[in-house]
C-alpha cells in the first residue's frame, strides 16, 4: 500500500448543512511536482476507489479542480457524472470542450471570479456553460446585490474564501446560499491507502490495448494483475452493474471507457 494525503474543504449551505466537499492535492508525491493533469488523476482515482462507502457521501458533491489538458485529454468521460462538478479558472477555459462534456451531462464550476473585475465580458455568452460560480467573498459588498439576484436565477452561487463572520454576514445578506472557506471550516487533512501499481502491470495493458482491443485478452490480463484487478472493480462498483466477471464489466462499460480508465492509470504516475 501507499500512503498519501489528500485535503477536502466543506461547502454548505444556507442551513449550514454538507452540500459538497472541493477536494485538493497534498503531499501526492515524495518529490517532484507533478503537473495538475497528473495530480488531477492521481486524486480521482483515490476517490473513485471509495466512492461507493462513507469516504464520500453520496448525497453531495465533489468538487475537483481541472486544467485544460486534464479536459482535452478525455479522461473526464471517465468519471461519474453523477458526483463530480469540475472547477475550472477562468484563466483555464477550452469553451468546445467545455461545451460537448456539459451537453452530455457533466457540470462544471467557474472558479476564483473576481467580482470587482470585468470577468462577465470576459466570459461573455459562455457564461451559461456552468452551472456553478464561485465568487471570491472579498470581492462582494452590498452594492452587489441586484447582479446577484439576477445570476441567482440561472446559477448556483458559492461564496468563495469566507473568512469570517463579517464576510458571511454580507454573503447571506447578498442572497448567496452556499459557502465555502476557512470560517466555515478549514481543509481537512485526510490519509488515504493506495495500492500500489506496478510500472509493469500498467504498460502491459496500455500495449495490449494499442496492440488489439480484444476484449477476452484484456480481462485475461487484469486477471493476472492483482493490483489492476484492485483498481478496475474499485471504479466498476460506481455503476450499478450486474456483471461479476472482469470481461462482463469490460462489456458493460464499453471499450472507450476501458480505455479511458487505462488512460487514468497511465497519467496518475502511481505506478512506481
Amino acid at each position: 500500500m501507499n500512503r498519501c494525503s489528500l485535503l477536502r474543504q466543506l461547502i454548505l449551505d444556507k442551513d449550514l448543512k454538507i452540500y459538497g466537499f472541493e477536494w485538493l492535492f497534498k503531499d501526492l508525491f515524495e518529490s517532484n511536482q507533478p503537473n495538475a493533469r497528473h495530480a488531477t488523476s492521481y486524486l480521482a482515482l483515490a476517490l473513485l476507489n471509495r466512492t461507493k462507502n462513507s469516504f464520500i457521501d453520496q448525497n453531495s458533491k465533489v468538487f475537483l479542480n481541472i486544467d485544460t489538458k486534464f479536459l482535452a485529454s478525455g479522461l473526464i468521460e471517465f468519471l461519474p457524472k453523477d458526483y463530480f462538478v469540475f472547477d475550472i479558472s477562468m484563466k483555464d477555459l477550452d469553451i468546445e470542450v467545455i461545451q460537448h462534456m456539459r451537453k452530455n451531462g457533466y457540470q462544471f464550476c467557474l472558479d476564483n471570479i473576481d467580482f470587482s473585475s470585468s470577468w462577465q465580458k470576459q466570459i461573455s455568452s459562455n457564461i451559461k456553460e456552468f452551472k456553478y460560480l464561485k465568487i471570491i467573498a472579498s470581492t462582494l459588498d452590498e452594492n452587489d446585490l441586484e447582479e446577484i439576484k439576477k445570476l441567482k436565477k440561472s446559477h448556483t452561487i458559492i461564496a468563495h474564501k469566507v473568512e469570517n463572520k463579517t464576510s458571511l454576514d454580507v454573503m447571506i445578506n447578498l442572497g448567496i446560499e452556499h459557502f465555502q472557506g476557512y470560517y466555515i471550516s478549514e481543509p481537512n487533512n485526510i490519509s488515504v491507502d493506495m495500492v500500489k501499481l506496478s510500472k509493469k502491470s500498467v504498460y502491459g495493458v496500455y500495449m495490449l490495448l494499442q496492440v488489439s482491443p480484444n476484449k477476452s485478452e484484456l480481462a485475461e490480463y487484469i486477471e493476472k494483475n492483482e493490483d489492476l484487478r484492485y483498481y478496475f472493480l474499485s471504479y466498476c462498483t460506481n455503476f450499478d452493474f450486474s456483471s461479476n466477471t472482469i470481461y462482463d464489466l469490460i462489456e458493460e462499460i464499453g471499450i472507450t471507457s476501458f480505455s479511458n480508465w487505462v488512460l487514468m492509470l497511465v497519467y496518475s504516475k502511481v505506478a512506481v
